[in-house]
């Protein structure tokens, strides 16, 4: 697994008799816990502890997840204000996103004309939404929106990103 571990949320409260744990999702990432077959708490600097999810349920303020028999009800007594992480090749793409954004690190931009714009040298994530730099091979940076008036295919295969008119959304870095 990754050493690299994202935050997702962190649990609010637990119900040891009904081994539920009441989840406050770290903001913009509420989606992960829709059809979640597998959850981790990191407690202090520990392993993340993974656990199987019989289901989740939603409210207004937080994620309730339901945890299977198998999870001692002692263990669940002592999750209270542990951290709900994931690695980063585990999370998936955002609702609307067929990606991830992260495999868009080192793709090639191309614009509408077939000219190459440059390389994905960052990603961003964003509450709005995200967004990507471009690495140009004049050595000035573009960053563009993930949204669809950008971006009009990725194909991971060719490794390129087409985008169509990026001139109402581009933010130029010199």
């Amino acid at each position: 697994m990754s050493d690299e571990w994202k935050v997702v949320g962190r649990v609010r409260s637990v119900n040891p008799r009904g081994r539920d744990v009441r989840v406050a999702a770290t903001k913009g990432y509420a989606y992960v816990f829709a059809d979640m077959a597998w959850i981790q708490f990191r407690r202090g600097g520990d392993e993340p502890l993974r656990c199987k999810v019989i289901r989740t349920r939603t409210n207004d303020e937080s994620v309730i997840v339901e945890l299977s028999p198998g999870v001692s009800r002692d263990v669940v007594g002592e999750l209270r204000s542990a951290l709900v992480v994931m690695a980063e090749e585990e999370i998936p793409p955002r609702p609307g996103q067929k990606v991830r954004l992260v495999e868009l690190l080192g793709l090639r931009v191309v614009l509408p004309t077939g000219a190459t714009l440059g390389t994905i040298g960052e990603v961003y994530e964003g509450p709005a939404n995200d967004a990507f730099a471009v690495d140009r091979p004049d050595g000035g940076r573009s960053i563009l929106p993930v949204i669809e008036a950008v971006i009009e295919s990725v194909d991971l295969d060719l490794g390129e990103v087409v985008v169509g008119d990026i001139t109402p959304f581009v933010v130029e870095e010199d």
